[in-house]
């Protein structure tokens, strides 16, 4: 273990007593940080784990997007240690654990689910997905204890049945020689869906390089790259830092502007892809002629470094 895993370890153990000994009360984000600095992390070391933790999410997010329940409740499980009031995180490993229990009817999904949306509770008592989850799950969990104990009755009275008519049968087999029996088997199957992709087949002579603007007939903006460098991130990650400048070509404000960042390797093949708020909702307006600066942040999944890096793509997801 390298001393950024030590670090972050550190951190981990440090947070689970500080949890235990106030009686699992949710933590601030300015306690989760004091913890972090208390443990030996820098200032640099809190921004790469929460670098970290929005890689885990996203990762989530793409796994729950094709019903991938299973490795996006890994994911959360992971941006969890680094966090583990985010609600966002809570409220959707609730919901993914959920998800599994109704395709694969395994209560202790549905237990998981009970509880991971219980805990977003506390930090949120609003939380909307969350008190949607307790509330159907907690009218299930009900439901599935009266529907057992009805069946449990209904057995009594099938094995009763069932018994006299085993001695009646029994009666007549002493009569009779022969008898068929049916076997029926059930075998149920669940494929996750292929995520990989495909490498593509250009050559790296025919890739372009460094940051890229896809521009459309109807855009009333400019991209211009101002700086770009990486950084070592835990466990031997690297992060792009991409500072670009948005200027409004056009002739009204710009309201909103949402971007879609990819970054590619030196085949072509999509590294990871990330959407960035330039202009939020409710945001400052970008004023015709004006220019903003923002620092696009990434981090690529482990094993891929500034080498494997050839270029990324800018392209306008949402501009008002």
């Amino acid at each position: 273990m390298n001393d950024s895993n030590k670090i972050i370890e550190e951190y981990i153990s440090k947070l689970f007593e500080v949890q235990r000994a106030r009686e699992n009360q949710p933590l601030t984000e300015q306690e989760l940080k004091e913890i972090a600095l208390d443990a030996g992390m820098s200032e640099e070391d809190w921004q790469a784990a929460q670098e970290v933790y929005l890689d885990h999410i996203e990762r989530a997010e793409g796994f729950l997007k094709y019903k991938n329940w299973s490795d996006a409740i890994q994911e959360y499980k992971q941006a969890l240690r680094i966090k583990p009031n985010d609600t966002q995180a809570l409220a959707s490993i609730a919901y993914a654990y959920k998800m599994r229990w109704q395709e694969k009817s395994q209560n202790e999904d549905r237990d998981h689910a009970l509880v991971f949306a219980r805990q977003c509770l506390q930090a949120s008592p609003q939380n909307s997905q969350a008190l949607i989850i307790v509330s159907e799950l907690s009218k299930e969990k009900i439901a599935t204890k009266t529907s057992q104990v009805s069946s449990s009755s209904q057995r009594t009275i099938l094995i009763i049945v069932a018994a006299s008519i085993i001695l009646l049968l029994a009666a007549i087999i002493f009569v009779q020689t022969g008898a068929d029996q049916d076997e029926y088997r059930e075998n149920q199957d669940y494929t996750l869906p292929n995520l990989s992709q495909e490498p593509t087949t250009n050559t790296p002579d025919a890739l372009p390089q460094g940051m890229q603007f896809e521009v459309s007939s109807n855009t009333r903006l400019s991209v211009k790259e101002l700086a770009s460098e990486f950084k070592k991130l835990f466990g031997n990650r690297t992060s792009h830092h991409a500072n670009c400048s948005f200027e409004n070509t056009g002739e009204n404000a710009i309201k909103r502007l949402k971007i879609e960042v990819t970054w590619f390797d030196n085949k072509g093949t999509r590294i990871i892809q990330r959407d960035f708020n330039i202009v939020p909702e409710n945001g400052k307006p970008l004023a015709p002629g004006h220019a903003k600066e923002y620092t696009i942040k990434q981090s690529f999944p482990q094993g891929k470094t500034q080498e494997n890096f050839r270029y990324y793509l800018i392209k306008i997801r949402k501009i008002q």
